[in-house]
């Protein structure tokens, strides 16, 4: 009895010292967790450039198309430059200034001569101070009508044209779903979006793109909220409807 009773007590002894290999560690005072990723996002809306890679520091992050908004590419904080080139191509048509990415989104958007003699937007302009009950957006006009009226729900927002294109931010009321829509200057509808969503403290980026002439205005918004991104791996696929 004596034996079994001390075989017992050592297997127990060797099974307890075994299973706390595999116990979590304490990582002590000095442990610190990585910082939170930052995030860009890329906006094709110039039909002249065909599909766009976008690298950062030399490396692959995605590529689009035009009409793309690529879903949120993860980045670690920290200094970098964005570059842009024709897929395929050798070198690179446009290179950012150096950024120290924070833990937020850089959103970049494609465009015509129009719009930037570089073809480049730099849209990453930091919203203010977020607010309960409220939703800051900003627009950007890339479509052909100069002139308008764009309504949140029935609420007139701004009109056309903006006095800055992009604009300032515009703080409205928080809304789980509403609609954001475009009329011509008599009132005349030209394009609606449906089931737009604005959370209390959060931004967004609102996109009127498209011709007039062949009724393919579109608003689209364009979440800048990093909390609120699925973000994906450098170099994956980033088409949002593909994940």
């Amino acid at each position: 009895m004596s034996k079994l009773l001390n075989s017992f007590i050592i297997f127990a002894v060797c099974s307890l010292s075994f299973t706390a290999c595999f116990l979590p560690q304490d990582q002590g005072d000095d442990f610190e967790p990585p910082p939170p990723p930052a995030a860009a996002q890329f906006i094709h809306q110039n039909p002249e450039m065909g599909s766009v890679e976008i690298l950062f520091d030399g490396g692959l992050l995605t590529t689009v198309s035009f009409g793309d908004v690529s879903a949120a590419v993860s980045l670690p904080q920290g200094d970098g430059a964005f570059a842009f080139r024709y897929a395929g191509a050798p070198s690179t048509f446009y290179e950012s200034e150096l950024y120290s990415l924070e833990a937020r989104v850089y959103t970049f958007a494609l465009v015509s001569d129009a719009f930037a003699d570089n073809n480049i937007l730099d849209l990453s302009e930091a919203s203010p101070a977020p607010e309960e009950d409220q939703h800051w957006v900003r627009l950007i006009n890339l479509s052909d009508v100069q002139e308008g009226r764009i309504f949140r729900g029935r609420d007139e927002l701004v009109n056309l044209p903006l006095d800055d294109n992009p604009s300032a931010y515009i703080a409205v009321e928080s809304a789980a779903s509403t609609s954001i829509s475009l009329s011509d200057a008599n009132g005349a509808p030209i394009a609606i979006e449906d089931g737009i969503q604005l959370p209390s403290g959060g931004s967004s980026l609102l996109v009127i793109s498209g011709s007039d002439a062949d009724d393919s205005v579109r608003v689209n918004a364009v979440t800048l909220n990093i909390e609120r991104l699925s973000l994906v791996e450098p170099g994956l696929a980033t088409d949002p409807e593909e994940q």
